[in-house]
């Protein structure tokens, strides 16, 4: 997980919590104080109806007589008139008789369902929803005689709604400090993994020129402590680099000829295998210490040529100059002469060695050889025939093994010769080898 993530997770939980709790603490405050005022009114209520209730309105009621001829029946009209009461109910003690009910059809309670009351209690019950929606307070107490029991009913759907008033503002506080969380938790990981990635974009480029110091700094000490040790590792890997690579122009391996040749003869040597002109070639130098060669091949008008030399000793620095200048003379000179006129001045102009160069149209190999090259010709007539044919300039035992390696695996692939020769072949004696297979023509039939 990245650090903008455990920012990003810490800081919102960290929000949500502290609204979470600070949203359930402030809820519970004002519910209690709502609740209070509200209990507080309600029993100012139900000790105000007790007080209108004389002993002898009870015992009136007890004997039957209508409420309508009471003090209590005035005095009701009165707390309904001004939505103070919503219902009373009067139960005799004794007999468990209902002697009262202004709801008349709505369900009574009765003492059993009641439990013991003292003297001078006014004990709540369960909130309850009337018929026609509006929520309710029943409140249950003793006459002054105690010979009945007194229910009275008040509103309780302002009590309701604060408290309904209070969970929703709740839960706006709530959503507002989480909002805010994910604000700030945002925030903060932008602005501190904006200068990681800055690191990160500078631990790549660290060693080349395109590095740069101010990539690393940031207003976190921690992280510019961080971007200033990669610029300390930039530059002393800086350093590093500049003293090997004096090391190596001082080096004996690039002062000598010796190595200057074998390092310009690998950075100029031609493809180790190629097509043109119908044909597939593939070619391999031979021996610890190769000599200056030359290899190569292109397309002409009617098919294609190619070439195989060498110019001298592969420590020597001017021959491998040498074989680079004719590879190059002598493609461009195939190009424009006939070939035994661009072969043998080349030959004579560069001075080369050993030098084999074939030319073909089809089926017909036509060859060009120096006088000091070892070993046979390229056979014309195995060209005709498909078989593999060899521009080499090996010594007698490696030219014996590569006589009999295309003579047993004549069908296998030009470029397969480039694994499959290096372990028959003799190191001690170096020399130049080119082998070209023609393809055969497509069947128009």
């Amino acid at each position: 997980m990245t650090i903008r993530w455990q920012i990003f997770i810490f800081v919102t939980l960290l929000f949500v919590g502290v609204g979470v709790t600070g949203s359930a603490v402030a809820r519970w405050l004002e519910t209690e104080v709502v609740r209070q005022s509200f209990d507080d009114e309600a029993n100012g209520l139900a000790v105000t109806v007790q007080e209108f209730l004389a002993p002898a309105d009870v015992a009136a009621l007890r004997a039957g007589k209508p409420l309508a001829q009471t003090r209590l029946g005035a005095t009701l009209d009165r707390l309904e008139r001004w939505a103070i009461v919503r219902r009373l109910t009067l139960i005799d003690r004794g007999s468990g008789k209902v002697l009262v009910d202004t709801v008349p059809g709505a369900p009574a309670p009765t003492l059993a369902s009641l439990g013991r009351i003292g003297p001078v209690e006014v004990r709540p019950l369960p909130l309850r929803r009337s018929d026609d929606g509006h929520m309710l307070l029943p409140l249950i107490e003793l006459t002054k005689d105690g010979h009945a029991v007194l229910l009275v009913e008040i509103s309780a759907d302002e009590y309701v709604q604060e408290r309904a008033t209070i969970l929703h503002d709740v839960e706006v506080d709530g959503t507002l400090a989480t909002l805010a969380g994910l604000a700030v938790a945002a925030l903060l990981g932008w602005l501190i993994s904006r200068p990681i990635h800055r690191l990160g974009r500078a631990v790549d480029k660290i060693g080349s020129p395109a590095f740069t110091e101010g990539e690393t700094g940031s207003v976190i000490q921690e992280i510019s402590d961080l971007g200033n040790t990669f610029g300390v590792m930039h530059s002393v890997l800086g350093e590093t680099v500049e003293k090997g690579r004096r090391a190596l122009l001082e080096s004996d391996a690039y002062r000598s000829d010796l190595g200057l040749a074998a390092v310009y003869r690998q950075q100029l040597q031609p493809p180790a295998g190629w097509s043109t002109g119908g044909a597939d070639a593939a070619w391999l130098p031979v021996g610890l210490t190769p000599p200056a060669y030359l290899a190569g091949g292109l397309e002409l008008p009617a098919g294609g040529a190619a070439f195989a030399g060498v110019a001298g000793s592969g420590g020597d620095l001017a021959a491998t100059v040498r074989a680079r200048a004719a590879a190059a003379y002598l493609r461009d000179a195939l190009a424009r002469h006939p070939m035994p006129e661009a072969a043998l001045e080349t030959e004579l102009l560069f001075g080369l060695q050993e030098l084999r160069v074939v030319r073909w149209g089809g089926a017909g190999l036509e060859t060009w050889n120096s006088a000091h090259c070892r070993g046979a010709a390229p056979d014309a007539a195995a060209w005709a025939r498909g078989e593999p044919v060899a521009l080499a300039s090996l010594g007698a035992v490696n030219r014996a093994r590569l006589d009999y390696y295309l003579a047993t695996f004549a069908g296998h692939a030009t470029a397969g010769l480039l694994a499959e020769l290096p372990p028959l072949l003799d190191a001690g004696e170096p020399g130049l080898l080119l082998v070209l297979r023609r393809r055969p023509s497509p069947d128009i039939s």
